[in-house]
């Protein structure tokens, strides 16, 4: 397996460890040339998302998802609306990466489980 691509430099220390792992998988399992360097903006908006969601998810899991404004009503967390936004984002990047199985089947690509002797063979 090639070596991974490096994350780029503007990503939180947390989104260049998702970077790492996505390329990892996305080279492990892509049969359609999957390349970081013409498809890095996808991917790093794909782990930005992630980052966010995971990001946001720790805050409300701790503060829950609405909190008492200046007035004493309850209002949603910015960060409840950022979650929902980065979950949306994450399923719809995902998809256009390959990164969910029926993606993967209508891309033609297979998962790693799948690979057979004959693969590796080629190698």
């Amino acid at each position: 397996m090639p070596a991974v691509a490096a994350a780029p430099e503007q990503l939180p220390e947390e989104a260049r460890e998702i970077w790492r792992q996505t390329v990892a998988k996305l080279q492990e399992v892509s049969a359609l040339g999957f390349e970081p360097d013409l498809d890095g903006v996808l991917i790093e908006q794909y782990v930005m998302a992630v980052h966010d969601y995971r990001r946001t998810s720790a805050f409300l899991e701790k503060h829950g998802h609405s909190y008492e404004n200046a007035l004493g009503n309850r209002a949603r967390h910015p960060e409840s609306t950022v979650n929902k936004e980065a979950s949306q984002a994450m399923e719809r990047l995902g998809t256009r990466l390959g990164l969910h199985p029926r993606a993967r089947q209508i891309m033609g690509t297979r998962n790693p489980s799948e690979r057979s002797a004959v693969d590796d063979d080629e190698d």
